[in-house]
């Protein structure tokens, strides 16, 4: 009708990721978590981790990480948790869920 149609052309996604812009290459696993949690940072360098209970209280603090791939142990009770990441002044933040 008046030239309208309902499909459109198809279209390739060469790369999708959930947090985009400098954080193309960060995985955060696995989630749901034991407690170990595993960050690949990519290339990312000048890089910071902080975790939040859901009352905005920090409960665990990297304030350099090491390597691209870094592990800590979250200690906290069962729960969800706001990881956030920090580099170059730009922040990803995920949630993570404590069995």
């Amino acid at each position: 009708m008046n030239g309208c149609i309902d499909t459109s052309g198809c279209v390739s996604i060469a790369k999708a990721s959930l947090f985009g812009g400098i954080f193309n290459e960060v995985n955060v696993y696995p989630n749901s978590t034991n407690g170990v949690v595993n960050i690949s940072l990519g290339d990312l360098t000048s890089v910071s981790i902080k975790v939040y209970d859901l009352n905005g209280k920090v409960i665990f603090e990297e304030a350099r990480v090491p390597s691209s791939n870094y592990q800590f142990e979250l200690n906290a009770t069962a729960g969800m948790y706001i990881l956030e990441v920090n580099s170059n002044d730009q922040l990803m933040r995920t949630r993570i869920i404590k069995q």
